[in-house]
Order: C-alpha cells, then structure tokens, then sequence
C-alpha cells in the first residue's frame, strides 16, 4: 500500500518531525511505500487543497496521514476537509494524541484518529485495511463509521527502543532541511519527562496516556535507546551526511535524568563521534540538574550547547504559577559555570504569565541581563490543553478564545485576557525585548540613549503590523552596527533574523583551558 503523509509546518520553524519519521519506518519495514507534504509557507508546500490535490495524484495514495498539535487541529481539519472533497474514498487518519482526546470529532473528515502510541498498531491498522478486513477494532485508534465514533482502549507500548527501526531521513528533503538549519540534524532516544511542570504539553500526555488504571502505567512511561544503539544510529549519519553535518540536536525531552545512560553517551560520542568526525550536539537540560561534573563531561564530549528553561526572572512565578521552584541562586551558579567551561546556553523564557506584572517582566529582564544567555528564546505563555495551566486558565476565566482557536502558536501574541493596556505592553517587550535587555546590560549612557529612543519610537506601534515588525528588524541591525563600533560592546539582538530568538552578541567568557 501507498502512504501518504502530510505535515502542517506551517507557523512554525521548517523542521523535521520524529513521530512521522518513526511510522514511515515502520510502513516501510512492513512492505508499504511512503512519501511526505512538506508544509510550510516558506520553505515547504502551501496548504492550498487545489495544489495539493495534483501531488496527491502523482502518488495515488491508500492512506493520507495527517498529525496535529494543540494549535493546529482546526487549521488540519479543515485543510483534511477539503481535501476529502476530491478523495471522498481514501482513508483519512490524524495523529497528535494531545490535540484529539478532547475534541468532537464526529464531524471531522477523518475516518480513524490514532490516541495512543502507534508503533504497534499502526502496522496492523494498515494490514486489515490492505486486506479488506474489519479494522474498528485495533486498540490505540478511534474510528468513525456509519456516522458514529467507535472508541478502542490503549493497545501495546514498545519499551524496549531498540526493537524500533531508525529513523526515516529519506522521507524528508534532509539537504534542504540541513541547509536551512545551520547542518544541525535533529535526531531522538529518549521519550518522556519525570517532572510536572504546569505548562509543559508531556505532562499532558503522561495524565491520560501513563496515569490513568487504563493507561500504559507509568513503569512504562521513561524509556530510552541503549547508548550503542544511538551511537551506531549517529555513525551512520555522519557517514551519509557528515561533510555537511555541523551538529546533532538531541531532540528528547530531558535526556539528562538518565544519569549513567548520559554518562556513557558522552564517553562514546566522543569517541566515536567528536573525535573522529567533529561534529557537536546540542541538547535539552533542567538548571537543577546541572552540576560542574556534568558540565564539563558535556563539554569534553562535544555538546556545543544545551537549552535550560529559565522560563521567568521572578522566583513566586517559578513556584507558584509554573511549579518549577528553582532558585535564583542555583539559576546564576549554573549559568556561570557554562561561562567557565564555554558551553553555550539557550534559555527558554516566557512573558504573559498568569498574575505577571511590569515588575516581574523587568525581574527577567534584569536576570537575563545578568545570566546573559548565548541565545533566548521568547515566547508568550501557552495554555496547551489539559496540562495544569489549562486547568488554572480555565478555572480563572483567563483564555482568549476566539484569538486561542485561531492562533498558530506562542510566538504572535497572548492568548491570555489582559487589560488593553497591559496587553499593548505585553507585545512592546515581546517584540523589544533585547532592546529592553540593553537597557540594563549596556553601560555606555551614548548607547543607552540610542535604545531609549528606539523604544519610545515603537511605544504606540501596533506589533501586529507586519511593516511594524520589519523596521524593528532593521533598527535592530542599526543599533547593533553602533554596539559593534563601540569596542565590540555585549549586548542582545535578533539572531539572524529570527524572529523567535535573541543573541549576546560579543558575549566575554572567562578564557580556561578550553577556550584559549
């Protein structure tokens, strides 16, 4: 059979995407052929039906697969709704388990919705369906027929990762992926998280897939590859792509938990990975778990940088809104000793919190200005639905609706209820955030000036403008030639035109053995 998947890339950074990667293994291993729709507005495919609809017949596919996440459902439905117009008969699935469990789908155009892990089931789905057989009744799937929505229980969980074939590269236009990503390939080894942080979406899974008497059962929840495995994994890599390989991001949740799993990963990556072909990796960590021996067994290894979750400057928003109480202290520890042994830090940062203020907005302003992050990565809070922020927002009357339902993700704008001017405020230090930064950070009183004028110039713009946002851009490289010319001041601006990250640029770390 001829399957065929689609992913809605839209809104978001051109990636690749594991799960997908993971099931056209699978198809294949199982006889089936694959091929993918890359979405994306820049890079990628539009999501035009009428477009779509004459590469779908290039490949006459038996199955359109299609994956969501929070923000995307009602854009796929409906993208999948139009399509189903021209291919009424082709069997339509949706994948993205935390964007389906609480939606009606009665009137969706998807004839089966995958809610669970589908590594098992996902090659019997496609066996009874290439047969002819009745398949409503293959556990992890929800399916709809005669008009009703027919539910199955959870089926089996792969637990041992090394049973599951690598990933699929070839599905993807891996060059142009490279490319545009800098030659950093994203690859996986681990799934889930042990904390319970109230905004992350894994804990959404974790609550209605592991927690429950009727789900997996939480001895099966941490997995991960053995570290042989990953590394063959990764050899295999560098050997097809390694003349343009510059990174791997380790693209798992926290791989950091596993303690003597990380401890042999560095060893053997450098070994047989740093050593031998150069390339570095990039990986999540938790501040808390970051010791001066991990660090510097990070660095020896070749992990260029990790990306920690700073999330917010003020300590009570930390604790009480997020339930991640880690300490100023600890924050400005660990961020001095990446500086020591020059592991870059890309701190994941977050504004439009519940119960946020002017004051606590400028207490992370103030630590970034401190901590100075080699890269900062802002985003508005996100509710994903059914983690214990969704709750919170719910419970406190606080979601947006109509701007939540049409939002592509947590980058454009809060989906929070704010007073208006609050609100306008919100969107200045979103957009303005390094110039606020520099405002603390630089001493130079000339430069200051020159950001106090950039900000109050942009103090009644709408940031919803597009033209709005492209002179920020371009004032943005002006303010930042200025800094340059001053003796190569430090000091934060966007980071190649990214709209989503900042950069220290001309950051000073301390000069140690393994930077000199």
């Amino acid at each position: 059979m001829k399957i065929l998947f689609i992913f809605y890339n839209i809104g978001s950074s051109f990636s690749f995407h594991p799960g997908i990667q993971m099931l056209s293994s699978i198809a294949k291993k199982n006889g089936h052929q694959t091929k993918l729709l890359h979405l994306h507005e820049s890079h990628g495919l539009p999501a035009q039906p009428g477009a779509l609809k004459t590469l779908i017949e290039r490949f006459i596919p038996d199955v359109i697969a299609f994956t969501a996440t929070d923000f995307e459902y009602l854009k796929i439905e409906k993208l999948a709704g139009n399509l189903k117009k021209f291919y009424p008969k082709k069997f339509f699935i949706l994948g993205g388990k935390s964007a389906i469990l609480y939606k009606d789908l009665i009137q969706s155009p998807f004839d089966a919705f995958c809610v669970g892990e589908a590594e098992i089931e996902f090659p019997e789905l496609l066996k009874k369906i290439e047969e002819g057989k009745d398949y409503t009744n293959v556990k992890s799937f929800h399916f709809i027929k005669d008009g009703k929505l027919i539910k199955n229980s959870l089926g089996e969980i792969v637990t041992d990762l090394d049973s599951l074939p690598w990933a699929d590269y070839e599905l993807f236009d891996t060059p142009l992926l490279l490319r545009i990503k800098n030659y950093i390939l994203s690859v996986q080894f681990t799934r889930g998280c042990p904390y319970n942080c109230t905004y992350c979406f894994v804990t959404s899974d974790k609550k209605t897939l592991f927690q429950p008497k009727e789900g997996y059962g939480m001895k099966n929840y941490l997995r991960k590859r053995s570290v042989p495995s990953a590394i063959d994994e990764l050899e295999s890599l560098c050997n097809q792509y390694g003349k343009e390989l510059n990174a791997f991001n380790l693209d798992d949740e926290l791989p950091l938990v596993y303690k003597d799993w990380m401890k042999e990963f560095c060893r053997l990556y450098q070994e047989r990975i740093y050593n031998k072909y150069r390339v570095e990796y990039i990986l999540n960590g938790r501040i808390d778990l970051m010791t001066e021996e991990l660090i510097k067994t990070l660095t020896e290894s070749g992990c260029r940088e990790v990306r920690l979750g700073l999330e917010s400057g003020n300590y009570r928003i930390r604790k009480e809104i997020l339930d991640k109480p880690i300490t100023d202290e600890n924050i400005r520890d660990v961020f001095r000793l990446c500086d020591q042994y020059s592991l870059r830090v890309s701190a994941f940062t977050m504004i439009g919190m519940p119960t946020e203020s002017e004051e606590t907005i400028w207490d992370t302003l103030r630590m970034t200005s401190e901590i100075k992050p080699y890269l900062v990565r802002l985003t508005f809070c996100y509710p994903f639905e059914n983690t214990r922020l969704w709750d919170y927002v719910l419970r406190n009357n606080l979601l947006r609706k109509e701007r939540y339902l049409k939002q592509s993700g947590y980058f454009e704008e809060t989906v929070l209820s704010f007073d208006q001017e609050f609100e306008q405020k919100l969107m200045a230090y979103r957009f303005l955030f390094p110039w606020y930064v520099n405002k603390i950070l630089i001493q130079s009183r000339c430069l200051q000036k020159a950001y106090e004028e950039a900000l109050k110039k942009y103090e009644h713009k709408s940031f919803r403008d597009k033209a709005v946002r492209e002179a920020i851009l371009s004032d943005d490289k002006a303010l930042s030639a200025l800094c340059d010319q001053n003796k190569g001041t430090e000091h934060y601006c966007y980071f190649e035109k990214n709209a989503y990250y900042f950069h220290c640029k001309n950051k000073r770390v301390p000069r140690t053995k393994n930077n000199d």
